[in-house]
């Protein structure tokens, strides 16, 4: 027992031994915090390009391949797939209502299936919020149905969650309301005053149309620069440039099918909602439009064979009744729970071949899709992103080495210090073995203190990772998570907690080892020579 009651009643009152258990606790930080921030940066990744693209997608030309509305078919057909959803996918310019003009990706849905696939209709900005959700925005979001007098956001709360037929509207200022008034009619409410602008502007996101049945486009959030992002994940807009019910012109270059370029089809869409997927590289450059609406402005629409053999009273030539089929770029699949996207993969293959067989020269070969899951679509960047977390790793844990160092050093410095000591113990009948688990269980209680100090501490940082990160850019100009570069707009902030007791068990074991040399010296030391040393 006299290990313990010497480690308790004099080793612990030296000072310098707590540098070795410093140096544990800011290495073991160092770690979690590095491995949280990679690792859930790596989970980001995934969870949004699983989000996007669904479970398994067939990529066709850039032209559109024909008859896909059979591949759907055959897909629905199969137990393994919960749902499937027909794309396109082509660049675009967008003008919008104050002349900028941005670069975007048009994607081309069929709204209801593609939620199926993927969730699309969460994404949706300008909705009804649920009380949870609600409580989860700063206390400032316009979108809250409860909030505190606020001169400045007022009336813009009045206009989303009220009625645009309540008399009180008729005596708002300049800040928007005429603009939804008497620009844009049919959002007047026709379903009664208790419909408020959010829900209707759900029901329009969640269709791409208009009350009135018009087709509409869906931008994400950050494709105007009007938005602007303000505490947590909440935007809001400046001045009056309130986007859903404003219109907008989307232009587009239809490709023949040799891959040459015709005339530019431009067409005006009123901006029926807005979307957020909290990934910059989507928020900022993809909006959605009716796939039969961009079919027409590409020339990929179903189109009625002309006859070359009979003709009218004109001498025009005359429609045959035979339809040449439509074209998409891209179908996604979700698959059902319980199904492995490898296995969906191969039925899916199986399903665009037996379609191909029955059309023989009028679909490209199945050689020449890519049929992949959603893993094998964004395999190239998570393998950097692993690759990236990986070196990042290996080389944060050879700097924690500096540890196992710090703690030798300062072991052995103890050793040379209480040589007499050791001396007076051995010769009062201390086993050698008893001297080594005296120096290596004042090593293992300062090891368990700095990793769970230095744990306490990683989790302190982390968790706050994002205000500290405002605060620096807001005060020193310092902008370390570029959204830009990282796609997403908040530093990944959650602590594995597995992996945090794997680094916490590691840092007291590195702290045992360094004490272990110096340990072993001092059992080995003879009680006559320590006797007499000065």
């Amino acid at each position: 027992m006299y290990q313990a009651s010497l480690t308790s009643r004099y080793l612990l009152r030296k000072i310098i031994p707590l540098l070795a258990m410093l140096s544990v606790a800011l290495c073991t930080a160092m770690v979690i915090i590095v491995f949280s921030v990679m690792n859930g940066f790596l989970d980001l990744v995934t969870q949004a390009g699983r989000k996007l693209i669904g479970d398994v997608a067939i990529d066709g030309p850039v032209t559109g391949f024909a008859w896909y509305e059979e591949v759907l078919d055959e897909l629905r057909r199969l137990k393994t797939v919960e749902a499937a959803s027909p794309m396109i996918e082509t660049y675009g310019l967008l003008k919008m209502p104050y002349n900028q003009i941005a670069q975007v990706q048009v994607v081309g849905i069929d709204p209801e299936s593609y939620d199926a696939v993927t969730g699309y209709a969460s994404t949706l900005y300008w909705r009804p919020l649920t009380e949870a959700e609600a409580k989860r925005l700063p206390a400032g979001d316009i979108r809250r149905e409860q909030w505190e007098p606020d001169e400045s956001l007022l009336d813009w709360r009045r206009i989303l969650h009220g009625s645009l037929l309540d008399p009180e509207f008729e005596s708002l200022g300049p800040i928007g309301p005429e603009g939804l008034r008497n620009h844009t009619p049919e959002w007047q409410n026709p379903h009664g005053a208790n419909e408020s602008l959010l829900e209707r502007l759900k029901v329009a996101g969640r269709t791409l149309q208009t009350p009135a049945g018009s087709p509409g486009l869906v931008p994400g959030i950050r494709v105007s620069i009007v938005n602007e992002r303000v505490a947590g994940r909440s935007y809001d807009f400046r001045g009056t440039w309130f986007m859903p019910t404003r219109e907008v012109t989307l232009t587009v270059l239809p490709l023949t099918d040799e891959g040459g370029i015709r005339n530019p089809e431009s067409r005006v869409f009123p901006v029926v909602n807005e979307f957020a997927v909290e990934r910059y590289d989507v928020d900022s450059a993809y909006v959605f439009v009716p796939v039969d609406v961009v079919q027409k402005m590409l020339g990929m629409q179903p189109v009625r064979e002309l006859s070359t053999t009979e003709f009218d009273e004109f001498g025009d030539p005359v429609p045959t009744g035979r339809m040449t089929p439509g074209r998409v770029t891209r179908i996604v699949v979700k698959a059902r729970a319980g199904v492995a996207p490898v296995r969906l993969r191969e039925q899916v293959q199986e399903a665009y071949a037996s379609v191909f067989e029955r059309h023989v020269g009028a679909m490209p070969p199945p050689s020449q899709m890519n049929i992949r899951t959603w893993e094998e679509q964004i395999a190239l960047y998570i393998g950097a992103v692993k690759n990236e977390t990986a070196l990042v790793m290996t080389l944060f844990s050879i700097i924690s080495l500096v540890a196992v160092i710090l703690v030798l050093s300062i072991f052995w410095t103890v050793v040379q210090q209480k040589t007499r000591d050791i001396g007076i113990l051995r010769a009062v009948g201390a086993s050698r073995l008893g001297i080594t688990w005296l120096f290596l269980l004042y090593a293992l209680i300062l090891g368990i203190l700095g990793a769970a100090i230095g744990c306490g501490l990683a989790v302190l940082i982390v968790h706050n990772i994002n205000p500290i990160h405002h605060f620096l850019g807001e005060q020193f100009g310092i902008v370390i998570w570029d959204p830009k570069v990282y796609m997403f707009d908040e530093v990944p902030n959650d602590v594995n907690p597995v992996f945090a007791t794997m680094i916490m068990a590691a840092g007291v074991l590195f702290a045992v080892l360094g004490a272990l040399l110096p340990s072993v010296r001092a059992a080995l030391i003879d009680p006559v020579s320590a006797l007499r040393y000065e």
